[in-house]
């Protein structure tokens, strides 16, 4: 591209009618675009003791770099898959080498390119806009101000997700030239957490009002539908989410619990392929990392530990299988007897999108070629989920139930995980908890009607 553009975020059709006023602008920068002196070194520091827990500070203490982001000049571009279901190791990779680029103390502007990028995600592009939102605060509070540009994609569906979401969203003064045609049928949900938010059972504690606002936001998207949820399944998606809150706030291994929740259904008439996303993401220590941690003594370890011992050196590492444990009913590193009953949460909340999405299907009759997509990512470990291994019910040791996944055909603990569902991400790293479910709504979308 030879010409530039004069706001942060615009259309790449734009581009050729905003080419002169851009040239005057940049002139304007110029004069005050001097780099200010540090002590900080080719690449300042973000990470100050009395500064709160942030995704770049994880990323950076947890995630390796290994490779340099391909530039050209200060202009990079987002990989041409940039989706966390269908490419989870080059999306993390990437984001790791964009904050390294990032906090190069030369590195004053950056044009974030979006042109080339096919396939995207909720995940993927909120994870960059919280990234460049941190790293554009850390750098103006040292006196390094960064300013980030961008150019979007000719996909409408992509830019809308940019500027509802993803880093138009999350930049200051940014904003996207492009405009929906029908913003009414866009629906956003975000929910951040940086202090601790104590397990209260009140209906006025942050994750009870997550839960809540969570599930009216699925039924304003579904309205769209001429659906809603049922009161079974919306107990389920609170009871859920608010249990993974609860596991983000317990063992983060932080003072500060950091979370993330994010929701997106984009309905306009115009999206061929509609989908109801959500991202759940805390950050510290990995479900592995939790467990391994815990004294011998304890007794999810000592669940856990059986299961580990049980399968190891059969082709899957430590941190597989802890996290395969870790899933299954009566083992969660808050458990302290044989009778308790947390460590569901996680698989019932994806069962519950399964399902919900199975009724979808029969109710709206959508395309059954475009499939549901879920997986959660924790350290360097990454579990998928496709509908077709369910969980069991077992009877315990005091008689009672237990839900257990074990990833087999066979659905026996016994067995071992099935490599297409469980599997290591070499080469990249997630400093947390990710939880990532995609659902196709292929169907019907017309309006209800005002006295329905």
């Amino acid at each position: 591209m030879k010409g530039g553009f004069l706001m942060r975020y615009i259309d790449i059709n734009n581009i050729a009618y905003l080419h002169h006023g851009w040239k005057r602008h940049l002139r304007a920068k110029k004069k005050k675009s001097k780099t200010p002196k540090s002590d900080c070194g080719e690449q300042c520091s973000i990470i100050q003791e009395h500064s709160e827990p942030s995704l770049v500070s994880f990323m950076t203490k947890f995630c390796e770099n290994k490779s340099s982001l391909v530039s050209i000049g200060n202009k990079i571009r987002t990989p041409k898959n940039f989706c966390i279901f269908s490419n989870p190791k080059e999306v993390l990779s990437w984001l790791r080498r964009f904050i390294t680029f990032s906090l190069q103390k030369k590195v004053v502007e950056v044009t974030v390119d979006h042109t080339k990028t096919r396939k995207f995600c909720l995940t993927s592009e909120v994870l960059l806009g919280l990234i460049a939102k941190d790293i554009q605060e850390r750098r103006k509070f040292l006196k390094m101000p960064i300013e980030y540009n961008g150019i979007l994609n000719k996909n409408n569906e992509h830019s809308e997700l940019l500027a509802e979401v993803g880093i138009v969203s999350e930049l200051k003064d940014a904003f996207s030239t492009h405009q929906p045609m029908a913003p009414e049928k866009i629906h956003v949900f975000k929910q951040d957490c940086f202090r601790h938010e104590s397990a209260s059972s009140t209906s006025d504690d942050l994750k009870s009002i997550t839960s809540q606002n969570f599930v009216e936001h699925l039924n304003k998207a579904l309205r769209d539908h001429q659906l809603k949820l049922t009161e079974s399944a919306a107990g389920d998606i609170k009871g859920c989410l608010g249990e993974i809150i609860d596991n983000a706030n317990e063992h983060s291994g932080t003072t500060a619990p950091v979370w993330y929740v994010r929701g997106y259904v984009n309905n306009q008439e115009e999206i061929k392929v509609k989908y109801l996303e959500l991202m759940v993401a805390n950050l510290g220590k990995s479900i592995s990392d939790t467990f391994t941690s815990l004294v011998d003594s304890s007794m999810a370890k000592r669940e856990a530990k059986r299961y580990v011992e049980h399968h190891l050196g059969h082709g899957f590492t430590k941190e597989e299988l802890y996290s395969v444990a870790a899933l299954q009913g009566n083992i969660s590193s808050k458990n302290t007897d044989d009778d308790a009953t947390r460590g569901q949460g996680t698989i019932k909340l994806i069962e519950t999108f399964e399902q919900l999405y199975n009724n979808y299907l029969q109710l709206r009759r959508g395309r059954s070629d475009v499939c549901a997509q879920m997986n959660l990512i924790s350290g360097g470990v990454i579990i998928r989920f496709d509908g077709k291994l369910k969980s069991q019910v077992v009877q315990d040791v005091h008689g009672g139930e237990r839900v257990i996944m074990p990833f087999n055909e066979l659905g026996d603990l016994r067995v071992l995980p099935d490599g297409n569902y469980v599997s290591r991400i070499d080469g990249a790293y997630f400093p947390g908890l990710l939880i990532n479910i995609r659902i196709p709504l292929t169907g019907s979308t017309t309006p209800l009607r005002d006295d329905d």
